[in-house]
């Protein structure tokens, strides 16, 4: 079952990471870098019968040319940070490592600060007693998550590393609704940063679309939830049927996103409109509720094989970690300890 839910995630993950158009603004306060990230789902709003869809249109060549500028823009961002975390490597967290060995700190250098069952508090306290570094950066993650959360955001995850010098923020939104949160929330973020900009410090603020939870999903155990996809995959099928459309059962992807909400990835219908009706209704019926909320990525091909976009597998494979968490505290997480010197 576990091994079953994972599968699950990691697809959400895998056919999210495909879709999301990045948006990304390095800004500097001093000492203090900032990334704005915004992961935004290229997506209409269709609602049918009272049941709302976020319909992705992967077969439109506009949006295909967004994932694909999107792809050439994470890799930068991801050379950016590579860049600023091995400088900070060499040249500041020398001085942070002699503050702890000064204090007698021995343990993890990394740790989540919130939400969620892999949260550590405790090494936040240790650590935060033996670093003034650690301490003024512990102070701003509780600044950006209360100016974040004052703003509407769903805050899922802080992440903090200390040898590498920096901070991870996870934050979520509804679908159509990223850029916007940014842009409301970017002045009080600015405040915030400007009252740090003498910690030497790379503060990662992502600001990501997803769907929120399902009526599929939220207060139900395990055994209900896989009962309601499984469900919802027949009803997906019949409709399909019904359209003389033939399909291969893995080209049909039901997912759990950060938020529990469900990620639907199908292959094209001849009239996406009727076969959404058709789905809304057999799965009121059937299951007591229609997929409300969710997000429906429509392919010409297979969810394995997504024209004009390459899934990065290996970065799924991580994400699927932190999206992990919100359901099952059994997620390993590598870490980094520092030990007193003999």
């Amino acid at each position: 079952m576990a091994t079953r839910l994972l599968v699950l995630l990691l697809l959400a993950a895998a056919a999210l990471m495909a879709v999301e158009v990045y948006h990304g603004q390095v800004v500097k306060f001093g000492n203090l870098t900032v990334v704005y990230s915004v992961y935004e789902i290229p997506a209409v709003r269709v609602e049918l019968n009272g049941c709302v869809y976020y319909v992705v249109r992967g077969h439109d060549p506009k949006i295909v040319d967004m994932w694909s500028r999107t792809q050439k823009d994470l890799a930068e961002f991801h050379n950016f940070t590579e860049r600023w975390q091995r400088e900070f490597e060499f040249k500041t967290w020398p001085l942070i490592a002699d503050e702890l060995r000064s204090a007698n700190y021995s343990g993890y250098l990394d740790f989540y600060y919130c939400c969620g069952p892999l949260v550590n508090k405790s090494i936040a306290e240790r650590l935060s007693k033996s670093s003034r570094w650690v301490n003024r950066t512990v102070s701003l993650a509780d600044a950006v998550n209360k100016t974040l959360r004052a703003a509407g955001l769903d805050v899922r995850g802080v992440y903090i590393n200390v040898w590498q010098g920096f901070i991870s923020v996870e934050a979520f939104t509804d679908p159509r609704r990223g850029l916007s949160q940014y842009a409301k929330v970017k002045g009080d973020l600015d405040s915030v940063f400007k009252a740090y900009k003498d910690l030497k410090l790379l503060a990662i603020i992502n600001i990501k679309e997803a769907p929120a939870s399902s009526p599929y999903v939220v207060g139900l155990d395990l055994e209900s939830v896989k009962e309601k996809l499984a469900g919802l995959k027949e009803a997906i099928f019949q409709a399909y049927r019904e359209r003389g459309v033939d399909v291969n059962p893995i080209d049909v992807v039901t997912g759990i996103g950060a938020r529990e909400g469900l990620y639907l990835v199908l292959i094209a219908p001849p009239n996406e409109t009727d076969f959404l009706k058709a789905l809304t209704e057999k799965s009121a019926k059937g299951l007591g509720a229609c997929p409300n909320g969710s997000v429906v990525i429509f392919f010409k091909t297979g969810a394995r094989e997504l024209v004009g976009v390459s899934i990065p597998w290996h970065l799924a494979a991580l994400e699927v970690a932190t999206i992990a968490a919100a359901t099952s505290a059994t997620v390993y997480v590598v870490k980094k300890k520092l030990t007193k010197p003999k």
